[in-house]
């Protein structure tokens, strides 16, 4: 449901992640009309204060730009999502990719048709546009001097710039943007956004014409990586040299792989149908072979969307083929995680790390061949 103007007279909050915060007063109109999209909540989304990078991050972000490293599937980015949405903040997604220019963030040269022919035209990027804000207009004149006073402190504290024209109130909301893949950043990339998250004193060149665009004061740079300034601990992930210049000027929160508690949670919610037992043996088995592919270096991370990815294809098992044990699907299922690798003892040792929970199509076979070893020796 869209969300209306508020009544400034009795201003809205809300809690994420265990953090109170103002809620903007943004209609989705006004944050459309502005060129942005109104944050969705990710579907499925769990929030847990017991994961403290969670409510670390949540918390942080009110007092400097950062960024959170950690393993892939964390939901790093959905975290940030789900933030702007509980608080109706702007949010804007970029990603560092291969290629990429950094300038058509800010402005970039288009022809367009003038009378019957063409000519160049200037246009800003999307990056220049969010670092705007949204602004939208309430009346406040039928407020009490006190309530217009606590109701201006109120969102000022929250970051929000307010302009009174006796009880006529013009609200600036600062946005979020967010940059995934940090990884993964050239190094012009990181240049053109140095200034950019330079604490109070946010700048973004411009780089056709040079000089300098303003950031909206309080508008925070959100960046992702998998990867932390030591590297990337073996994931296999692609990876950068940091620049530990940039990282200075940001606050760093770590994401840790999730707790087996939490990613029942997640998976549960993934999966209403499942029942508890359902749940705990999919997250046993994920973690079974995160386990191996850690300790072998095998340069993939099995993380909670490959446990996601695994319940669903064990869904259209259970409902294309017929096969109602929940045992025997997951294990059937199981082709789409164990595809990734193509060494015969990679794979083996997959199936090794889910047989105590499924029993492995390695050792059926083994067993069927070799009936008289002892099952121990298997």
């Amino acid at each position: 449901m869209a969300r209306q103007a508020p009544n400034l007279n009795t201003l809205n909050h809300n809690s994420f992640c265990g953090v109170k915060r103002l809620m903007s007063p943004l209609t989705n109109t006004e944050i459309k009309r502005a060129g942005w999209t109104p944050a969705i909540r990710p579907s499925n989304y769990v929030e847990d204060t017991t994961e403290g990078w969670m409510q670390d991050a949540s918390m942080f972000m009110k007092i400097n730009h950062l960024i959170v490293s950690g393993p892939a599937g964390t939901g790093k980015d959905d975290l940030v999502i789900a933030f702007c949405h509980a608080f109706n903040i702007p949010c804007k997604k970029f990603a560092f990719k291969q290629g990429t220019s950094p300038t058509d963030w800010v402005t970039r040269t288009t022809l367009v048709s003038v009378d019957g022919g063409t000519e160049t035209k200037e246009v800003e990027g999307e990056l220049l546009k969010a670092c705007r804000g949204v602004t939208c207009k309430r009346d406040f004149t039928g407020a009490t001097e006190q309530q217009l006073s606590e109701a201006i402190k109120d969102m000022e504290s929250n970051g929000y710039t307010v302009i009174d024209n006796d009880g006529m109130l013009t609200i600036t909301v600062p946005g979020v943007v967010i940059f995934s893949d940090y990884d993964r950043a050239s190094p012009d990339q990181v240049e053109l956004l140095r200034e950019a998250v330079e604490l109070g004193k946010e700048m973004i060149s411009n780089p056709i014409e040079g000089g300098m665009f303003k950031v909206l004061p309080n508008t925070r740079f959100y960046f992702t990586a998998n990867s932390g300034a030591d590297g990337s601990d073996g994931g296999g992930n692609i990876t950068q040299m940091k620049d530990s210049s940039f990282l200075s000027r940001l606050i760093g929160i770590y994401a840790p792989p999730p707790t087996p508690k939490f990613e029942r949670m997640v998976v549960q919610a993934e999966f209403p149908q499942f029942d508890t037992d359902q749940v705990k043996l999919l997250v046993d088995c994920n973690r079974a072979i995160r386990k191996v592919a850690e300790e072998q270096d095998m340069g993939l991370e099995i993380t909670l969307r490959q446990a996601k990815q695994w319940g669903h294809a064990c869904l259209l098992v259970m409902n294309d083929l017929g096969i109602t044990d929940f045992k025997k699907a997951l294990k059937r299922s199981f082709v789409t995680i164990k595809g990734h690798l193509n060494m015969k003892h990679n794979q083996n040792a997959f199936e090794g790390a889910i047989d105590p929970y499924l029993r492995s199509d390695v050792v059926d076979a083994q067993s069927q061949s070799s009936s008289d070893v002892c099952p121990i020796d298997l």
